[in-house]
């Protein structure tokens, strides 16, 4: 016999009678309401409900009324307290909960959800979720994403603060009564700032509790709950909003001095490096930085790379669950491409002793982090926190970057008359992935055809050179420069620039596939392709003089020599994946050579071209040209380039060609 213990109510007892009665729960399933017989110390005798199945499973439930038998009818099938007894009703009623209980593990129990042992454990009311917080830690936990389940939780713990309950939030607290008394409860209260709760937030907290209630009910674990009231599903009375807070922007001349007077720490050079990412790509938030990856490029090719037109079609992370659709976005070649090699190679250097798990596979050049943010909530906005904090004392967040963008783009169309595209509200909310209706773009609106493409791709080159983009992300990286330099050799050379590849091992002579070179490599027994990609191609001669695991970096100004770096142990298992540029499709090689030399040359003769224009505009003016001078006539002093200072242990590889 098992017994199921409960809290014991006491209660007088000549207005009851002692009687069994039956109910079926299936075929050869019932339970019987019993009075036992062993007496307790005063006298009472326990209620039980003995469920069976057969012979083979019986459990006795001990349920919480203890009484006189003398004080129940003896009407056959009939287990109530008398009327005589003052309580009679009270008593009743908690005879109706065990019986309900009952019924209810019936209706399951003959649909085939419930076990023999589930059936006992619902009557006991003992199944997971017996309460709100139980509920969530157990289906919602489970069966929702990880965001959800942050998000419900933390909205019920706020519930239960500002109503003061302590301990567990239960189902049958939940009436009508109770939901007038948290509307007027969260309409009095305020944040932490000491303001009143918004209508905004008060609806999100009603919204998380039905969603728990309505996900209990489909399960079956509760079956009805009183509807919340209409006020408060709206948010309660309607508050008018302050505006007298200035939105927080921030303009490219102040990034430009925030970078200038930063620390030379490498988590500071982070935090502003993430804040322009997302700027440039049109206002991202964190969870889309760490969703991109390589994946999301339209067709790439090493042509669309030298053009400077790769494109990714991304899906913002606030709306992917929704019916809207993905943004094509341009990634610049030189503002958001080395940018986020830098920060790649950051995170590796910040991240590898705790959390090399969440480090991108190193050929993947979009993609930064590698776990999901939804499912990781609460680790990513911890994580990303720190980002911020620092910023606060410039006024930002990785937050507000989205809002600056959007601003700049706003002075744009008011204040510039002569940009490439029109400017106007509809282009803006284009920019930021917020512009279309669902239903019309679905079946009306192409915001995706090719010209339209075309035209939001301008506008958005056209915002970051306004920005300075350019400028800002030459600063930041010639500031890790310096950053390296300083810290150098604590710190490896990798962290301030991109390796063009990485080999395994030193040979005897290491050379590059060429016709001048077969005659070398007949020499040799052995021989080992150490490298081949875009960029470089080297052979190992002889036998192998060195172990390990080196980065490898091409001379520009001596192309028959290299210079590189020894990778220490503990970045290996990272750096021996990277084999350099070869994430693109190859075209054919000559006419990819051809076109390349055009555009260097076409770039060089722009770059002449705008330099004689500036040179004569100041000259017109009677001033002398500052190749440094941005577009409002401010100078922007460039550091020197840290680049040369960079010390670490250096082998020179001679005669490559």
């Amino acid at each position: 016999m098992y017994l199921l213990l409960v809290q014991n109510i006491y209660i007088c007892s000549r207005h009851f009678s002692r009687h069994k009665t039956k109910v079926l729960i299936q075929e050869d399933m019932k339970y019987n309401f019993i009075i036992k017989k062993r007496k307790r110390k005063d006298g009472r005798h326990n209620v039980e409900i003995k469920v069976q199945h057969s012979r083979e499973f019986q459990k006795i439930i001990t349920t919480d009324i203890n009484v006189f038998p003398e004080h129940f009818t003896k009407k056959k099938g009939i287990f109530r307290c008398k009327n005589t007894h003052p309580e009679s009703a009270e008593m009743n009623r908690k005879i109706r909960v065990w019986k309900n209980r009952c019924e209810e593990a019936y209706d399951k129990s003959l649909a085939g959800a419930y076990s023999f042992n589930r059936v006992c454990d619902h009557i006991a009311n003992k199944l997971q979720g017996g309460s709100i917080d139980e509920y969530v830690e157990t289906y919602i936990k489970k069966y929702k994403t990880n965001a959800t389940y942050i998000d419900i939780r933390g909205k019920i713990g706020i519930i239960k603060s500002h109503m003061k309950i302590k301990g567990k939030l239960r189902w049958e607290v939940i009436d009508r009564d109770w939901w007038d008394e948290l509307l007027l409860t969260l309409e009095r209260a305020t944040n932490k700032q000491g303001n009143p709760l918004s209508n905004t937030s008060i609806k999100s907290y009603a919204i998380a509790i039905q969603s728990v209630l309505n996900d209990a009910k489909e399960r079956g674990v509760i079956r009805e709950y009183v509807a919340l009231p209409k006020k408060l599903k709206t948010g309660g009375k309607k508050r008018r909003k302050k505006v007298n807070e200035r939105l927080k922007t921030t303009s490219y001349m102040d990034l430009i001095d925030y970078i200038d007077e930063m620390p030379l720490r490498l988590e500071v050079w982070q935090d502003f490096a993430l804040w322009h990412l997302c700027f440039c790509l049109r206002g991202m938030y964190p969870a889309d930085i760490v969703k991109m990856t390589s994946e999301e490029l339209d067709k790439p090719t090493f042509k669309k790379y030298f053009d400077n037109e790769l494109h990714i079609e991304h899906l913002r992370s606030k709306t992917e669950h929704t019916d809207n659709t993905h943004m094509y976005i341009h990634v610049d070649n030189q503002i958001v491409l080395p940018l986020i090699l830098a920060l790649k190679r950051v995170a590796l250097y910040k991240w590898n002793a705790k959390y090399k798990d969440k480090l991108a596979d190193p050929m993947d050049m979009l993609k930064i982090y590698d776990y999901n943010p939804t499912e990781e909530k609460q680790w990513h906005s911890n994580r990303w926190q720190l980002h911020t904090r620092r910023l606060r004392k410039y006024g930002m967040s990785l937050l507000s970057a989205r809002k600056s963008f959007e601003t700049f783009a706003e002075e744009i169309e008011m204040g510039d008359k002569e940009t490439p595209v029109e400017f106007n509200e509809l282009a803006r909310l284009i920019l930021l992935g917020r512009a279309h209706d669902p239903i019309l773009s679905k079946s009306y609106s192409n915001i995706h055809g090719r010209n339209m493409r075309q035209i939001i791709n301008k506008a958005h080159k056209y915002v970051l050179e306004q920005y300075q983009a350019p400028l800002i992300t030459t600063k930041l990286i010639t500031k890790l420069m310096e950053i390296v330099s300083k810290n150098a050799p604590r710190m490896p050379y990798w962290i301030a620039i991109q390796p063009q590849a990485t080999i395994n091992g030193l040979y005897e002579k290491i050379i590059q596939p060429s016709d001048k070179n077969e005659q070398i490599q007949k020499k040799y027994k052995k021989s080992v392709e150490l490298c081949n990609n875009f960029d470089l191609q080297l052979i190992g001669l002889g036998r192998k003089t060195d172990k390990g695991y080196y980065h490898i970096y091409r001379r520009d100004n001596e192309p028959e020599k290299a210079t590189i770096f020894k990778i220490t142990s503990e970045y290996q298992w990272y750096w021996k994946k990277y084999v350099g540029r070869n994430m693109f499709e190859v075209e054919d090689m000559d006419e990819l050579i051809e076109h390349m030399n055009k555009k260097i040359k076409e770039k060089k003769e722009k770059y002449e071209r705008k330099k004689a224009e500036q040179m004569l505009d100041r000259l017109k003016e009677g001033k002398g040209y500052n190749p440094n001078e941005t577009s409002d006539r401010k100078v922007i002093q460039l550091p020197p380039r840290a680049d040369k200072h960079l010390t670490a242990e250096v082998y020179q590889l001679k005669n490559l060609n």
